[in-house]
């Protein structure tokens, strides 16, 4: 958090500076159309494992100038080696990812894939002109800023689907992924789930370690809602965090998904994509991954 809110101060002063500039030193005189591919929507975010012949990973991809020569996806399976899987060509293209197209990509059969596993997609975008984008450089775009919007069809996760089971997704689990720099977890990276105050909820306890200044206790829970059947999952806003811990003085945090994000019981992973906010206004979304110990 300490570091995502210096590198917004940057943001905010640097436009700041150019504002007072006189347009005519500031002109952009050229520009270059990139190699971009985004997803109009993602229609259907995991495979049903209950109906795991007859669903797929489904999305609209769109080529919003007209310059793509190949978009080059390759696929794993938690976390091994990466695999050709399709190149897609022309666009606006519906993509559809079955179990069998991923079985047939990783040399595998469709009975040897389970509830729960992840399937992790990096992709290399090449344009008419040669220039390449590849989901696997993360400081391709921004540099040390990543930003989810551009590179949201360069790299992406479906899973294959397991009934929510609370008494199965409680527990400790450690931080394996926190763009942000939240410090979420503090010194260890871990932190508490315990069963929701409602049916299909867990909460994760007090996860970036703040102190309520309003209560002097480290009361900021986090309730995440799932769907039993899907295991996708979401956070409402709520209060999470707050500046007076790190010294911004911006006051009150909050947090609330703004992507499609999951938490699968059967193998206690949580990977969801949330975007962080004060009372000023709100950042870009970033990926939040933990995993139950």
């Amino acid at each position: 958090m300490k570091n995502f809110f210096k590198i917004f101060l940057v943001v905010l002063t640097t436009t700041v500076f150019f504002s007072c500039e006189d347009d005519e030193k500031n002109r952009i005189t050229d520009t270059v159309d990139a190699p971009w591919v985004y997803f109009e929507s993602i229609d259907s975010p995991v495979i049903d494992v209950t109906n795991i012949e007859g669903s797929a990973f489904e999305a609209q991809l769109v080529a919003p100038f007209d310059n793509i020569a190949s978009y080059e996806i390759r696929v794993n399976r938690n976390g091994g080696d990466f695999f050709p899987l399709r190149t897609i060509t022309d666009f606006p293209s519906d993509l559809s990812v079955s179990a069998a197209d991923l079985a047939t990509a990783l040399g595998i059969t469709v009975p040897d894939l389970g509830p729960g596993d992840q399937f992790d997609f990096f992709v290399k975008i090449t344009d008419n002109d040669g220039v390449v984008f590849d989901g696997e450089d993360e400081l391709q775009f921004l540099g040390d800023i990543s930003n989810p919007g551009l590179a949201q069809a360069l790299t992406y996760t479906t899973f294959i689907s397991c009934p929510f089971v609370t008494a199965d997704a409680v527990g400790t689990y450690t931080i394996t992924n926190d763009v942000w720099g939240y410090e979420a977890g503090g010194s260890d990276g871990q932190f508490e789930m315990i069963a929701g105050p409602e049916d299909n909820q867990l909460i994760m306890v007090n996860p970036f370690e703040h102190v309520n200044p309003a209560t002097g206790e480290q009361d900021y829970n986090v309730v995440i809602n799932v769907d039993p059947n899907t295991g996708i999952a979401t956070i409402d806003r709520q209060e999470a965090w707050h500046c007076d811990n790190f010294g911004c003085p911006y006051g009150q945090g909050f947090i609330e998904t703004r992507a499609t994000g999951f938490l699968f019981s059967c193998t206690g992973t949580l990977n969801i994509t949330a975007r962080a906010s004060v009372g000023i206004g709100g950042w870009s979304p970033a990926a939040f991954v933990a995993t139950r110990n």
